[in-house]
């Protein structure tokens, strides 16, 4: 497989353990085609609960934020799942969280959005991680089966993502502490016996970028490697999205404020597949079927991110969502966000962009 691999130095990180229910980490379903979104978050967790560490962020009914996410408009293939967790310790307290999250899995294309804020975080010194964690995962299977060809290769077209520490205008206005803030967001698809993947993760100011595959920085296009077509090929797309507080944390009862924006909510989508013949010819005519009945789009002529491709049109419904859904996360960018707790941000300036991978 060809790989490109961008590394820089990592730290040590102790993550946020949000245990609840077993169901939420159910893993998606092995039917064909199946689609699968779940978000979670939690503002406070006890270390100290036994057997296990325990989310105490619970609603009215002791459950924690999770969201399972579901189908909102009927007719239209797509999942989603979605959380906005306000968490405030108590009205004597100043801490004060707040974690968005969004997760959309389509035939063809899947996205994740995640946002941490908080404001006076701590660890009290009873052990009790009055701080949060944000994360979202979208999953689609399906089979595909390809009248003719030797191999094949998938491209995929990634808008995104956009991850950072304090760099959207920091904790509502408060000064914002890099050093407690991380973030993740990836893709992966698995196509048969290959596969693709690019990640980005940052942990306070040090960034690591990975890519699998070949990438074209200018189209954005992330190319697989060549896939023997010997059957119905299995295609798996995967889109994950975490902004968390890291470690290590200041000593008990030390307050600190930080934000983490891990986004990639814009969608990686499949664009096209080019199918060739044994000599390594393209082939323009190629009839695509999959178990989910999609239709994805061939690349009908050209080389490798060359062929104009018959990308997948969205349906009005479908661009609705997309509507919805940028109205929900991009509002994170130049808005006064108000926390729980009545916390307003005092002046700030424009906020600064993180920039694209």
């Amino acid at each position: 497989m060809t790989q490109h691999v961008t590394r820089v130095r990592r730290t040590t990180v102790v993550w946020v353990l949000v245990m609840v229910v077993s169901s939420t980490t159910s893993a998606a379903p092995t039917a064909a085609s199946s689609l699968f979104t779940l978000v979670s978050s939690c503002g406070r967790t006890d270390l100290n609960a036994f057997p296990f560490a325990m989310c105490e962020d619970l609603d009215a009914n002791g459950n924690p934020p999770v969201d399972h996410g579901g189908f909102p408009i009927p007719g239209v293939p797509v999942q989603v799942a979605s959380i906005r967790d306000n968490f405030t310790l108590r009205p004597s307290d100043l801490y004060t969280y707040l974690g968005l999250g969004t997760a959309t899995a389509g035939f063809g294309h899947v996205g994740t959005a995640t946002e941490m804020q908080e404001l006076q975080a701590f660890q009290d010194s009873f052990g009790v991680l009055n701080l949060g964690s944000v994360s979202a995962t979208a999953e689609s299977h399906d089979t595909l089966t390809l009248s003719a060809g030797t191999t094949a290769r998938f491209g995929f077209t990634l808008d995104g993502p956009l991850v950072g520490v304090c760099d959207f205008g920091g904790a509502s206005g408060a000064p914002c502490d890099h050093a407690f803030g991380a973030a993740a967001s990836s893709f992966s698809a698995n196509i048969g016996p290959g596969a693709v993947a690019f990640a980005v993760d940052q942990e306070a100011d040090t960034r690591t970028t990975q890519i699998f595959g070949t990438f074209d920085p200018l189209t954005r296009l992330l190319l697989s490697d060549p896939v023997s077509i010997t059957g119905p090929i299995e295609l798996e797309m995967l889109s994950r999205s975490s902004a968390n507080t890291k470690g290590p944390l200041p000593v008990p009862n030390e307050r600190f404020s930080t934000q983490a924006v891990a986004d990639f909510g814009d969608t990686a989508t499949l664009t096209e597949i080019l199918v060739f013949d044994a000599d390594g010819n393209l082939i323009p005519d190629v009839t695509i079927t999959s178990d989910s009945g999609t239709i994805y789009p061939l690349a009908a002529s050209g080389g490798p991110g060359g062929g104009p491709g018959t990308p997948m049109p969205a349906p009005p419904a479908l661009l609705l969502i997309g509507a919805g859904l940028a109205g929900l996360l991009g509002s994170r960018c130049g808005r006064a966000s108000r926390l729980p707790g009545g916390k307003e941000p005092g002046g700030q300036p424009p906020p600064r962009h993180a920039p694209g991978v």
